[in-house]
C-alpha cells in the first residue's frame, strides 16, 4: 500500500518549518494565458509547448490550442514551439495577468525516415501509432522480468535538498551559524532552481533476479550517507526511500510514482489513452532510432508525457525514455517530476537499462520553500541467463547490507566506484551536514521538530515528556481530565524503555495511571525491526467499553472530547499484561503472554442482574494466557518517535487466541476467544486503489457477562475513524460471534478531476461500505436464571445495547478528500436499525488524509 503519511509528515515539517523559520518572501504571481494558432489556416494548434526560457517551467496547449501559465517566479518572456513550426518568443510583464495569443508559421521538416506535417491526430494510417503497436507486440521479448536470470552491479545516489530559500536568508542574523550550509548551492537538478544540499546517500550493490520462481535480491556492498543521529530511524529511512523511489520499469503496465500508478506509454492499452507523434530519426552506432513524442489524450488522467526512442530493427526495443507528469494530473505538492532512462545494447542483442535519473521537486505552493530529490542509478557488469546460486535467493530480505557495508567511508574507494564524480555542491555535503549538527541552530530546530511531529518534548538527556495531545481531555465521567506522562530516551538506553503517565479527573476525583517497561533480548534494540523483546505493563484508568476490545487505549485525547449524544458510560478499568514478542525478517511475528483485566461500571453504566435487584458494582475479572500470530509479507515500516508506522504493505493477516481460566490471575470465567483478520491493499488503476478489512471472531463459553463479549466499536465523535462504525452509538451492539467487512475505495479524483469548475481544486473521492453481522449465543443471553447482567439500558428501561441476529448493521459513506491537500469530509449514511434510540440516519465526519 502507498502509505505516504510518514514521508508527508517529515516533508511537511521541513516545508512549513523552513518557510516559517526562514520566511521566504512571496511575490505577486505572473499569469499568462492565450491561444496558439496556425498562421496559415488560423486553426488552433494542440499540444504545443509553452515554456519559460532558462526556467524549468512549461505547459502544453489543450485540444483547442489554449494555454495558461501561473508562476510566482519573476519571468520576462515565454517561448512557443511545436514540431513542424517555427518557434517564437514573446515578452511578458512580471507580476501581471495578461493574454498573449500567437500564430506559428509552419516549417515542414524532412527527416531521414519521417516527414513531419501539421495535421490532426489520427489512429489509422498513422506511422507513429503503428510503431507503438510493434513495440507493444515485442514487450515480452524485451522485458527484463522474462529473462531466466539477470545480475548486475549498481551504483546508486540519493539526494535531497531545500529549494527556493532566497539569497537574503543568508544575511539574517539567526542564520549566521549555518551560513556555510546555505552558501553551498546546487543548480544542476532543475534548470533555474537553486538547491541547498541536506542529504546524500551512495550505495554500491550486487543485484540478482530470477524469473522462475520469481525472485529479486539486492546485496549492498558499500554504503555511506548523511547521518542524523537521534533524529530519524536510519533503517526506516532507507525503507522509506525505497518506497519514495520505487523501481520504474517502462515495460510494466503501470508505473508507480509517489502514491499513484500511471499507465505506461507502451502498455497494451496505451494507444487508447495516449497520442504519439514522430519527432526525429537518429543514427546511433549504425542503428536507426526513431524518436516519438507522446501526450495524454485526457490531461486529467494518471498519464505521462515525454519522449520515446525506439530501435528500428526486429526488436522494436525502447533505447531511451524521458517523461514527466502534466499539470492536469491530481498530485499534491509536486512542482516538477522528471524521469530519464537510457538503455544499452548487449552483444547478445538485448537492450538493458543502463542509467536512471529520477528528479522530484516538491513545494507547498509554487515559489515557496520546497524540497528537491534525486535518485541516480548506473547499472554495470550486466550478465543475463547465467546461473545464480540458489543460496543468494534464500535470504528473506529484499535488500541486505553485507558486513562492513555501512563503514565504507574511504574517499579513495568512492572516487573509484562512482561512474560520475559528485558535483561541487554534492562533494561537501557530508562534511557540511556533520558540521551543521554541532550548531545551536540545528539543536533548537531538532528539538521543536521532534516535539511537534513526535508529540514528546525532550526534558534532559534521559527523559521526554508527552504525548502533548493527551495533556487535556473531557468526558462526562471525569469532567476535565488532565494527564502528564513521559518515557526514557534512546540516549539512556537502546535496550530498554520505561514509560508511563499520571492522570486526574476533576469530576470523579480519581487518579489514573499507567506504567510499561520493555527490554530487548540478545543483540536487538527495543524499537528496531526485527523485535526480540519482553514487555510488561499495568494500567488503571477509565475507558469506553468498546475500547477494551480494540486494545485498551484510554480516551485521553483532546480531539475526541467532543461527541454526539451522551458519553457517560465507561468502565473503571485495570489491566496487567506481560508478553514476549519475536519478529522475523520475512515479516512473520508471534506473541505469547498473559493478561488480567478488571471492569467496574463508571458514570451512568450499571451492572444490573437480569433476575432483578439492586445494581452490582463488584468487578468483572478475566485472566488468560494468549498467543498472537501476524504475517505481513513485503511490509515496509518507519520507526518514528511515537512508534512504528507502516510505509507500504500488500496484506496483513493476524490470528489471536485467548484462553480464559477461572482462578488464573484471579479470573472468574472459563472461555476461548479466537479472532482472525485480513487487511488487503489493491491497486485498481486508473480508478485509484482499494483497502479491504475482514475480521471474524468468536467467544466460546457459558455464562459470560457482556463486558467479556465483543462490544463493537461505535463512534460518536465528529472525527472519521476507519475501523469504527461511524454512525453506531457507543455500546449499541454486542456479540459473541461475528464477522465484519470494511472496504474503502480511493478514486484519487477520477471523477471530480473531469469537472472543469472543480478540476483546479484537485479534490478526490472516497467511497466506503461497512457491514457487521453477528449474534449472542443462548448461553450468554442474560435471563433470570443464569445470573448474568442485563445489557445496558436507559434510566427509563429503554434498551441501549442490542444483538445482531436479525440482520446485519450496514453503513456507507461518500467522502471528499484532499481539501486544502490535507482534510477529508465524509457524508455517512446508516441503513439498518434506524429505530434504535439515538440512531442517526445521516452524519458528517471530518479527518486528515495526507497523500501525494
Amino acid at each position: 500500500m502507498r502509505f505516504s503519511t510518514v514521508w508527508l509528515s517529515v516533508l511537511a515539517a521541513v516545508l512549513f518549518g523552513v518557510s516559517f523559520t526562514l520566511s521566504a518572501q512571496k511575490v505577486t504571481p505572473t499569469v499568462v494565458q492565450g491561444t496558439v494558432n496556425d498562421a496559415e489556416t488560423r486553426t488552433p494548434i494542440p499540444f504545443a509547448t509553452v515554456s519559460v526560457p532558462g526556467v524549468s517551467l512549461g505547459v502544453m496547449t489543450d485540444e483547442n490550442g489554449k494555454y495558461r501559465i501561473q508562476t510566482e517566479r519573476r519571468i520576462t518572456e515565454i517561448k512557443f514551439s511545436v514540431i513542424g513550426y517555427n518557434a517564437v518568443t514573446r515578452v511578458v510583464k512580471p507580476g501581471r495577468t495578461q493574454t498573449i495569443d500567437v500564430e506559428l508559421s509552419p516549417a515542414t521538416q524532412v527527416l531521414q525516415e519521417v516527414v513531419i506535417k501539421p495535421e490532426k491526430y489520427k489512429k489509422k494510417n498513422n506511422p507513429a501509432r503503428e510503431l507503438i503497436e510493434e513495440v507493444i507486440a515485442h514487450r515480452a521479448d524485451n522485458h527484463i522480468e522474462n529473462l531466466r536470470t539477470y545480475q548486475d552491479e549498481q551504483y546508486e545516489k540519493i539526494f535531497f535538498g531545500l529549494s527556493n530559500l532566497g539569497d537574503k536568508i543568508e544575511q539574517r542574523r539567526m542564520m549566521r551559524q549555518v551560513r556555510f550550509v546555505l552558501e553551498n548551492r546546487d543548480t544542476s537538478k532543475f534548470e533555474g532552481l537553486s538547491v541547498v544540499p541536506m542529504y546524500l546517500q551512495e550505495n554500491v550493490s550486487d543485484c540478482y533476479r530470477r524469473s522462475d520462481p520469481k525472485r529479486k535480491r539486492t546485496y549492498v556492498k558499500a554504503s555511506q550517507s548523511v547521518q542524523f543521529p537521534g533524529t530519524v530511524d536510519e533503517k526506516g529511512m532507507n525503507q522509506s526511500l525505497q518506497y519514495l523511489y520505487e523501481e520504474i520499469d517502462i515495460y510494466d503496465n503501470y508505473i508507480t510514482l509517489l502514491t499513484d500508478q500511471f499507465l505506461s506509454p507502451i502498455a497494451p492499452a496505451a494507444p487508447l489513452f495516449y497520442r504519439y507523434y514522430p519527432a526525429d530519426t537518429l543514427l546511433e552506432d549504425g542503428r536507426k532510432i526513431i524518436k516519438l513524442e507522446f501526450f495524454p489524450k485526457n490531461k486529467t488522467e494518471m498519464l505521462l508525457q515525454g519522449e520515446l526512442y525506439i530501435a528500428l530493427d526486429s526488436s522494436f526495443a525502447v533505447t531511451k525514455i524521458n517523461f514527466s507528469v502534466g499539470d492536469g494530473v491530481n498530485l499534491n505538492w509536486v512542482q516538477d517530476l522528471q524521469v530519464e532512462q537510457e538503455f544499452q545494447r548487449l552483444p547478445a542483442g538485448k537492450w538493458i537499462l543502463l542509467t536512471e535519473d529520477y528528479r522530484l521537486h516538491i513545494g507547498v505552493v509554487e515559489g515557496s520553500a520546497g524540497l528537491v530529490g534525486q535518485r541516480y542509478v548506473v547499472h554495470r557488469d550486466i550478465q543475463i541467463d547465467e546461473r545464480i546460486p540458489d543460496s543468494l535467493f534464500a535470504v528473506p530480505d529484499a535488500v541486505t547490507y553485507l558486513p562492513g557495508a555501512k563503514d565504507a567511508t574511504n574517499p579513495e574507494f568512492w572516487s573509484q566506484n562512482r561512474p560520475i564524480p559528485l558535483n561541487a555542491a554534492e562533494s561537501v555535503t557530508y562534511a557540511n551536514i556533520d558540521s551543521l549538527q554541532r550548531t545551536r541552530f540545528y539543536r533548537n530546530t531538532r528539538f521543536w521538530m521532534h516535539t511537534l511531529i513526535g508529540g514528546y518534548a525532550p526534558a534532559g538527556q534521559a527523559i521526554e515528556v508527552g504525548p502533548l495531545a493527551s495533556f487535556y481531555a473531557y468526558n462526562d465521567v471525569e469532567g476535565w481530565r488532565f494527564r502528564v506522562g513521559g518515557r526514557t530516551r534512546e540516549s539512556l538506553s537502546k535496550r530498554y524503555r520505561l514509560e508511563g503517565y499520571l492522570g486526574y479527573g476533576l469530576l470523579d476525583q480519581r487518579w489514573k495511571y499507567h506504567i510499561r517497561g520493555q527490554y530487548a533480548l540478545g543483540s536487538s534494540v527495543h524499537n528496531e525491526f526485527p523485535l526480540n523483546i519482553v514487555r510488561a505493563s499495568y494500567t488503571s484508568d477509565v475507558m469506553l467499553p468498546m475500547q477494551v476490545f480494540q486494545g485498551g487505549t484510554p480516551p485521553s485525547n483532546i480531539f475526541g472530547s467532543v461527541v454526539r449524544g451522551a458519553n457517560d458510560r465507561f468502565f473503571y478499568f485495570q489491566r496487567f499484561n506481560a508478553h514476549y514478542e519475536r519478529e522475523y525478517r520475512n515479516h512473520f511475528s508471534w506473541q505469547a503472554g498473559v493478561t488480567r483485566q478488571q471492569f467496574q461500571p463508571a458514570g451512568a453504566l450499571r451492572f444490573e442482574p437480569a433476575s432483578g435487584g439492586p445494581a452490582v458494582y463488584d468487578p468483572v475479572i478475566e485472566g488468560s494466557p494468549y498467543v498472537l500470530l501476524r504475517y505481513a509479507p513485503g511490509e515496509k515500516s518507519y520507526q518514528g518517535s511515537t512508534g512504528r508506522m507502516i510505509v507500504d504493505f500488500n496484506s496483513i493477516a493476524t490470528v489471536q487466541y485467548n484462553m480464559g481460566r477461572n482462578g488464573f490471575l484471579d479470573g472468574q470465567y472459563d472461555y476461548h476467544r479466537v479472532t482472525a483478520s485480513l487487511y488487503k491493499y489493491s491497486d485498481t488503476p486508473p480508478f485509484g486503489y482499494n483497502t479491504t478489512y475482514i475480521e471474524a471472531g468468536g467467544i466460546f463459553g457459558r455464562g459470560l457477562p457482556y463486558p467479556l463479549l465483543a462490544l463493537h466499536p461505535g463512534n460518536q465523535s465528529y472525527i472519521y475513524q476507519q475501523y469504527s462504525y461511524n454512525m453506531m452509538n457507543f455500546l449499541e451492539f454486542v456479540s459473541d460471534r461475528y464477522v465484519t467487512l470494511i472496504t474503502d475505495h480511493y478514486f484519487n479524483g477520477f471523477f471530480l478531476n473531469k469537472i472543469p469548475l472543480l478540476r483546479r481544486l484537485k479534490l478526490r473521492e472516497v467511497a466506503t461500505v461497512k457491514v457487521l453481522y453477528g449474534g449472542v449465543s443462548r448461553q450468554n443471553q442474560p435471563d433470570e436464571l443464569n445470573g448474568l447482567y442485563r445489557f445496558p439500558t436507559a434510566p427509563d428501561g429503554t434498551p441501549l445495547t442490542y444483538t445482531l441476529e436479525g440482520k446485519p448493521y450496514v453503513e456507507a459513506s461518500l467522502g471528499v478528500s484532499n481539501i486544502f491537500k490535507i482534510f477529508r469530509i465524509d457524508f455517512v449514511r446508516r441503513f439498518t436499525y434506524l429505530d434504535h434510540p439515538g440512531a442517526a440516519r445521516f452524519g458528517i465526519k471530518g479527518g486528515i488524509l495526507m497523500t501525494f
